[in-house]
């Protein structure tokens, strides 16, 4: 059975939640203000809305005391890990030089 992408972004915002009380704070209001993260934009990721920038996951990482591969990472909750397949792309041989 193949998931979809909206229940990997879900996942992750679970992911993000546990990971914020984990580190102490009260509420996800609470995190978003002290790390200078807008609400609304927390707020959507947590609830598997959006996919977040790069820039924000760089942002998020940090503020949480995670390495970016901490973040991302599904096995730690016995959550199954999204999966990506590698495209099938032709092989790169080098040629040699004929003169």
């Amino acid at each position: 059975m193949e998931r979809s992408h909206l229940s990997g972004v879900k996942e992750f915002g679970d992911r993000l939640k546990a990971l914020i009380f984990e580190q102490g704070y009260q509420t996800v209001e609470q995190f978003a203000h002290e790390n200078a993260i807008p609400k609304g934009s927390l707020s959507k990721i947590l609830n598997g809305k959006v996919d977040p920038k790069l820039s924000t996951l760089v942002k998020l990482a940090t503020a949480l005391g995670v390495s970016n591969s901490q973040l991302l990472d599904f096995h730690s909750r016995n959550q199954p890990a999204l999966v990506m397949e590698k495209p099938n792309l032709p092989s790169r041989t080098k040629r040699k030089k004929t003169d």
